[in-house]
Order: structure tokens, then sequence, then C-alpha cells
């Protein structure tokens, strides 16, 4: 019995190493593809679903190569790959990456398919531009804009509730000349 048992725990080990493995390999094929600049969508679609397919395991590496802006397209590859396996330690990651300018309509994407479930990040990500803006040299926002997108498209009590106040504060704050 207790030879079964240290058997099976080795085969989870193995398995679990040969799954990290993988993950690493595909990750470091996507670096190359950021380096070349040369995507082989065929490639590229092949490691998607393999990395969907592992799914959970490969968020953790997956949030890593979201957050490392360097390897812009891998970058995009990762929130895309996020948004399909819908862990939800992926939202605040891409919810943060809403601002990134070249990140920003992938985590849209992404956090579209999260549904409700991330509204609470992406509105505490609005509040925060809000509390702490960013001059951008001219009146259209795009750093809050995928954000308030998101918003928009996933229509929920949470979400209305807070673009209605949002639209609200915005009226109150107009000069009545305008």
């Amino acid at each position: 019995m207790r030879g079964e048992k240290s058997l099976t725990m080795g085969r989870k080990k193995n398995a679990k190493k040969q799954v990290e493995d993988e993950i690493q390999k595909i990750i470091a094929l996507l670096k190359t593809y950021d380096e070349t600049k040369d995507i082989d969508h065929e490639a590229e679609t092949s490691m998607m679903e393999k990395l969907i397919s592992i799914g959970k395991p490969a968020v953790p590496s997956l949030i890593e190569l979201l957050k490392n802006h360097d390897t812009w397209m891998s970058s995009a590859f990762a929130a895309d790959v996020l948004g399909e396996i819908g862990d939800p330690r992926a939202i605040k990651p891409l919810a943060d990456a809403l601002e990134d300018f070249e990140l920003g309509e992938n985590a849209y994407r992404a956090l579209k398919k999260f549904g409700s479930v991330c509204i609470s990040d992406v509105i505490k990500r609005i509040e925060y531009r809000i509390a702490h803006p960013i001059d951008t040299g001219s009146s259209l926002d795009l750093v809050t804009s995928h954000a308030l997108k998101v918003l928009g498209d996933i229509h929920c009590d949470q979400s209305s509730h807070f673009l209605n106040n949002l639209l609200d504060d915005y009226i109150s704050e107009m000069s009545d000349e305008t």
C-alpha cells in the first residue's frame, strides 16, 4: 500500500513537471517571436490551444508574461489566452493592462469573457485613475477608454450603477453655460 501511494505521488510530480516544462517551452518560443517579429500564425494557434488545454497551471506564467511589457506580442498573446482560460487570478492583472496603450484592446477582449465577475476590479482601476489622472495633453482620455468599454459591454447592475453615477458626477460638474 505504501509503495503504491509513493508511486502515485511520483507520477503526479512527474506529470506536473512535464506540464511546467511545456509551459516554459511555449513561453520561450513566444519570446523568440517578439525578438524576430516574425509570427507563424499556425504555430501561434497551436500554442494557444495547448495553453488553454493546460488551463489553470499555465495562469501564473501567463500573468508574468502579460506584465512583461518588453515583449509586446507575447503579452498580447498572454492576455488572449488568459481570457480563454477564465481563471479569476488573471482579472486584476488584465484590469491593470487596460491602461497599456498596446495591450489595452487585448485586455478588454479578455475581460469581456469573464463577464460580471471582473466588474469590481475594472471599477477599482477607473476609480484609481479618476483620483490619479494622467495629463495626456488632450481632452480625450484613452487611458480609461478600454476600462469604460468593459463596463459598457458587460451589462449588469454593478456596471450600470457605476456608469450612471459617473455620468451624474460629470454632469453635476458642468457649468450652467455649457
